[in-house]
C-alpha cells in the first residue's frame, strides 16, 4: 500500500476525507510512529529468539530493513551507521589481519561476565566480543584497529507523501490501525480542554 493510500484509509476511518481537524502531517506522523512501534516489537522478538538460537533467520517484517555497513575501528571502537537499530552479525578485520566473527554481548564485559550462555560463549579459538553503547560499537579487546563489517537492521524511513512504508505490505493495515488510535486521542484532548475552559468560565461567572 503506497503512503497516500494509507493516508486515505486512516482518513476514511476518521470520517474526514480531507484535512480539517487532523492535518496530513499529523496523519503521516502517526503512521510513521506506528511503523516504528511494529519494528521495535519485532526487533525485541528477534533478539529473544537469537539468544536461544544465534542463527535464527531475520523475521519477515524486518527483512526490508536489513543493511550492511563498514565501520572504521580505532582504539577498539567505531561509530555505527546513522540509521542503525540492531546488530544481526559481523566480522572484524584487524589491520594486517583476517576477518573474524564478532559475538555481541548485551552489556560490557564487567556486567556480562556472570551471564555466560551459548549466546555469549565463543565456539572458535579467535572471536571478538563486542557491545553496542549509544552510537558506538566497541570491541572488548582493547587497543584494536581495523574494520568491522556488520549486517544490521536499520531504522525505517518515516512515511510521508513521497516515502512509502518500509515494512512489508502484510503489516500496513496494522500501521494504519495504530495511527487511527493515536489520532483519536486528539479528540479526547480537545474535549478535555473545552471542558476545562467551560469550568473556568463557570468559576468566573460565580464571582
Amino acid at each position: 500500500m503506497i503512503s497516500t493510500a494509507m493516508l486515505a484509509l486512516v482518513r476514511t476511518w476518521l470520517q474526514e476525507s480531507t484535512a480539517a481537524f487532523w492535518s496530513d502531517a499529523e496523519v503521516y506522523t502517526a503512521l510513521s510512529t506506528g511503523q516504528r512501534e511494529l519494528v521495535r516489537m519485532a526487533v525485541k522478538d528477534y533478539e529473544q529468539l537469537s539468544i536461544v538460537n544465534p542463527t535464527t533467520d531475520v523475521l519477515h517484517i524486518l527483512v526490508p530493513l536489513q543493511k550492511a555497513g563498514a565501520i572504521t575501528i580505532t582504539s577498539s571502537s567505531g561509530s555505527l551507521p546513522s540509521d542503525y537499530l540492531h546488530l544481526i552479525s559481523g566480522t572484524f578485520t584487524p589491520t594486517g589481519g583476517s576477518a573474524t566473527p564478532i559475538l555481541r554481548r548485551r552489556q560490557n564485559s564487567a556486567t556480562a561476565a556472570s551471564q555466560v550462555n551459548t549466546f555469549l560463549t565463543g565456539t572458535a579459538a579467535h572471536e571478538y566480543y563486542a557491545w553496542v553503547a549509544g552510537t558506538s560499537l566497541t570491541l572488548e579487546t582493547s587497543g584494536l584497529a581495523g574494520t568491522a563489517n556488520i549486517a544490521y537492521i536499520s531504522i525505517p524511513v518515516d512515511i510521508d507523501a513521497t516515502h512509502n512504508a518500509t515494512i512489508p505490505d502484510d503489516f500496513h493495515n496494522a500501521v494504519c490501525q495504530f495511527a487511527y488510535g493515536q489520532l483519536l486521542k486528539k479528540t479526547e484532548d480537545e474535549t478535555q480542554k473545552k471542558s476545562q475552559i467551560e469550568y473556568d468560565q463557570f468559576q468566573m461567572m460565580r464571582q
